[in-house]
């Protein structure tokens, strides 16, 4: 199986540009987090192109991926990577999915053992940030903030996400320090949000000849 973000059951979130640290910010990193929260609240679809970068400290290696997602309230994604590989990873909000064209095969798992609940919930805004990480070292930006979170109960995937937004709280960018010694960097571009997607594009139709793994 390919080395994945998701698949590694790290965080992902979003970004589009990297930005260079300036003065320190005028709000406080609660009232940031607030804002985060708050833009969020009013949001029900996300679509956007991504770049991903994923670094394997121990094996001193690096993948770099591009495609397209999409996201909606509650708990629905589809990840389609274009470049180098051609895989899909799908959530319904009632299992989750990850396809793999090139060998045919699908693995479904329930959504509780795909990526951790803070995965999907960090990206859609969902869930208590304050209540779920401690949140430090708050930066203003040329763009907006940046920020670093960490979980507050012991998490068996995620370290430390550090996360950029735009001044108006629009996540599009993150970097995700796991537990397995990998860290990734999920930028986003292009990004739409509050446009109609239909549910039925989040279900997998299983093309012919493709074989379904269930752990």
């Amino acid at each position: 199986m390919k080395k994945v973000f998701l698949k590694t059951g790290a965080t992902l979130v979003a970004a589009s540009i990297i930005f260079i640290s300036t003065a320190a910010s005028a709000l406080d990193i609660k009232e940031v987090i607030k804002g985060v929260q708050s833009k969020y609240s009013g949001i029900s679809t996300v679509q956007a192109s991504f770049k991903q970068d994923t670094y394997y400290k121990e094996l001193k290696q690096r993948d770099s991926s591009t495609g397209s997602v999409s996201l909606k309230k509650p708990g629905k994604m589809k990840f389609v990577y274009k470049d180098p590989i051609q895989d899909e990873i799908l959530s319904d909000g009632k299992k989750f999915i990850y396809y793999q064209p090139d060998i045919a095969q699908a693995v479904e798992s329930p959504l509780t053992e795909g990526p951790p609940a803070v995965a999907i919930g960090f990206l859609m805004g969902e869930g208590d940030f304050e209540k779920d990480f401690n949140a430090s070292d708050l930066k203003k930006t040329e763009s907006g903030y940046a920020f670093t979170l960490a979980p507050k109960e012991k998490d068996r995937v995620i370290k430390s996400i550090r996360v950029e937004t735009s001044d108006e709280f629009l996540v599009f960018k993150v970097v995700v320090d796991d537990a397995y010694g990998g860290e990734t960097t999920m930028t986003l571009t292009n990004i739409r949000v509050n446009e109609d997607i239909k549910d039925s594009f989040f279900k997998f139709k299983t093309p012919k000849g493709v074989k379904i793994i269930k752990p």
